[in-house]
């Protein structure tokens, strides 16, 4: 499999003592700001809020209860531990969720963490704590201190603390170094922090680090119930039913280490992960649940159709009478004339808020609007363009995959239109992807399919959980040809490459619909910047870009092709040459490396390659090993392989042919299959150590 960009991207939130990037080891919590969010704030002020009165009076806040040891001690370790760089003793995490004062909650976060440091190297890495400090009302409490291997005790230095606004472009944190740490102590901090309410959340276990004790608590209200599910090894929780006056789910575990993130894995979506929910007011209703899926389809609805005034369809007509859609007879060309249209006029921001980005007049003419905007907007001229449509909320599968047996508005982050009369999907948040191609992490999985039921005036939303399809691998392809032939003293390589790439490989390896904007200079840039990395030593002669005009649809193949010369494929070894075919497919992933598998494969989108690789052999020369060309991996020996790598040859002439078939025709294979998904991955890296032999005759 070619080498391409990173495949998953993370959108988690963090706090731990080690020195590095927040996410990186243990513990993150899910934060969504978008239609999900919107719709979580405006339906939670309904008569379904907590109406409760304020319990501060009648029993003693948790994190006011729990406290660190007055005088600490040394850990013992075994003798494995002992030698391990670092060991998490212990970690503690509270969520409390209290009234504050009648009919108002808020949630109280603390985490206690005593971490060993065996090595020298560890103190770096864990002796600076890193507290993210989004949606953080207030630090109700902060202490930490290191604990020397003879006991000595040297307490956080407030100078050490320091505030920024903006770290790593994650926001606000609030940050601190932890004085006197040394080979063989011990540093410990506890923290709590006031927030408010959350609907939902996650909790992940991340990185290698063994965890002797762990322990999670979600203290709510008697009449506020959440509910919870543990996923891919995450202590399950518990109910405690010993506890009077509040509610308490737990979990307890000893030796537990996060999972190591496995390429070809779902990166985020295979961590340990806990998602919790408020699922009942037993103080209005103990058995009606909220904020059920049905619940936020009619509020979707309720948003983007019964708020619609007549002004708003009369601007959605006339926008959509300016489209000639008439001129176009099928409902694929209508719906990318309308996504094309809307796409270049009006870009989203995350950041806006208010009514009139709401308002299909001030979106158009001030081309901007927010994510439920974009979604408003795209709904009304599709219901004046009379396009059925449903409306899709779904995950990224390589941060949290859809799960239909719990139902949590965490599910419900990424947006879609659904289209019954073509079976393709739109996003209409995302100004690089197209019609039939919406991000790739979201499909491939289930969503919620939201449909308008009429109602006497206006149409409300029915959800139903339904298969959001895998694309097929045969429309997602990276085609290559490459002609090759010697000049007449057997140093360079002359090369006519063609790469045509289709479906998803476009967005893949370059988003054509920039190309458009791009200066000479730029797109120069590009293609020399792409044909070295196949030929490290590209001298372009002449190169030409295909399918990025601005006229050009979206679904239009993007080729690049030039002729080149490059003397990095041809060597001499006294009377013979050595020609390194292999290296014309291009640098190849590789999985050499013999470990246990703990997550089942991931693949970003099914796809495929089609190599076609002629070698002109020079006058006098004949190749002495053609039989290197041929390979045929795959899982399955006949037509129902789901993956394979297959290279064959044919001679015509003085010309030897190299036809290399490489392609995935599912999104994720089980564990069980991993080593079949290796050996064909291996097959392409070994086919670029494939050289001929060229001979005299």
């Amino acid at each position: 499999m070619k080498m391409t960009s990173a495949f998953y991207r993370s959108s988690a939130r963090r706090s731990d003592a080690a020195g590095k990037q927040a996410c990186s080891t243990a513990r993150c919590v899910f934060y969504r700001t978008g239609v999900a969010l919107l719709l979580l704030f405006s339906f939670f002020n309904t008569p379904y809020a907590a109406s409760g009165q304020s319990d501060s009076a009648s029993q003693l806040p948790e994190y006011m209860k729990y406290q660190w040891d007055s005088v600490p001690v040394i850990h013992a370790l075994s003798d494995a531990e002992s030698k391990m760089g670092t060991v998490v003793i212990k970690e503690k995490r509270i969520i409390e969720y209290r009234y504050d004062k009648p009919g108002e909650v808020a949630m109280y976060v603390t985490e206690h963490k005593i971490i060993r440091v065996n090595w020298p190297d560890a103190i770096e890495e864990n002796n600076t704590v890193y507290i993210s400090m989004s949606d953080v009302s207030d630090v109700v409490s902060l202490k930490a201190r290191s604990i020397s291997p003879e006991g000595r005790v040297v307490p956080l230095n407030p100078a050490n603390i320091r505030d920024v606004d903006n770290y790593s472009n994650m926001g606000p944190y609030k940050i601190f170094a932890i004085d006197g740490m040394e080979a063989g102590g011990e540093a410990e901090f506890i923290y709590t922090l006031r927030e408010p309410f959350k609907l939902t959340n996650s909790e992940y276990i991340k990185g290698k680090t063994l965890i002797k004790n762990y322990e999670f608590d979600i203290y709510s209200p008697k009449d506020l119930v959440f509910k919870a599910k543990s996923y891919n090894g995450f202590p399950e929780m518990q109910t405690d039913t010993t506890l009077a006056g509040r509610n308490r789910l737990f979990a307890k575990a000893k030796d537990i280490t996060g999972r190591k993130t496995e390429e070809f894995s779902a990166g985020d979506a295979s961590q340990m992960r806990m998602e919790y929910k408020f699922t009942y007011n037993a103080r209005l209703n103990p058995k009606r649940e909220l904020y059920t899926y049905d619940d936020f389809s009619a509020k979707m609805f309720e948003l983007i159709d019964q708020t619609a005034t007549k002004k708003d369809r009369k601007t959605a007509d006339e926008f959509t009478d300016t489209l000639g859609l008439g001129k176009l007879t099928s409902d694929s060309a209508k719906i990318c004339k309308i996504e094309r249209t809307i796409k270049k006029l009006v870009s989203v921001d995350e950041n806006a808020s208010g009514n009139k980005y709401l308002s299909p007049a001030d979106m158009i003419k001030d081309k901007v609007t927010n994510e439920l905007g974009i979604i408003k907007l795209y709904y009304l001229v599709f219901e004046a363009a009379g396009i059925g449509n449903e409306i899709v909320a779904t995950t990224d599968r390589f941060e949290k995959a859809f799960d239909p047996d719990f139902e949590s508005w965490a599910y419900l982050q990424k947006f879609m239109f659904y289209f019954p009369s073509t079976g393709a999907y739109l996003a209409p948040t995302e100004p690089l992807s197209h019609y039939g191609y919406p991000p790739s992490g979201w499909i491939c999985q289930k969503g919620l399919f939201i449909h308008p039921v009429a109602l006497e005036k206006n149409n409300t939303g029915a959800g139903e959980i339904k298969d959001i399809g895998c694309n097929d691998w045969r429309k997602s392809m990276s085609n290559v040809y490459a002609d090759m032939a010697f000049d007449r003293d057997m140093s360079v390589t002359r090369v006519n490459y063609r790469e045509t790439m289709t479906g998803y490989e476009i967005n893949e390896y370059a988003q054509a619909s920039l190309f458009a904007s791009l200066s000479d200079d730029d797109r120069q840039e590009f293609i020399t910047n792409f044909l070295k990395a196949v030929f490290p030593d590209a001298k372009p002669l002449s190169d030409t870009i295909t399918g990025c005009g601005v006229n050009d649809k979206p679904a239009t193949p993007f080729t690049i092709a030039a002729t080149l010369n490059t003397g990095s494929l041809l060597e001499r070894a006294g009377d013979e040459y050595i020609f390194k075919i292999g290296l014309v497919i291009g640098p190849q992933s590789e999985l050499y490396r013999d470990s246990v598998r703990q997550s089942p494969i991931r693949i970003q989108y099914n796809h495929g390659y089609h190599r076609v690789l002629v070698l002109h052999i020079p006058q006098g020369y004949k190749v002495t090993n053609p039989e290197a060309l041929k390979m045929d991996v795959s899982d399955k020996p006949d037509s129902t392989r789901t993956m394979e790598f297959r290279s064959a040859y044919s001679i015509a002439g003085d010309s030897i042919i190299a036809v290399i078939d490489e392609d995935y025709r599912q999104d994720s294979y089980p564990v069980a299959m991993y080593d079949e998904f290796r050996k064909v991955i291996n097959a392409s890296a070994d086919f670029n150590k494939v050289v001929l032999f060229l001979d005299k005759k």
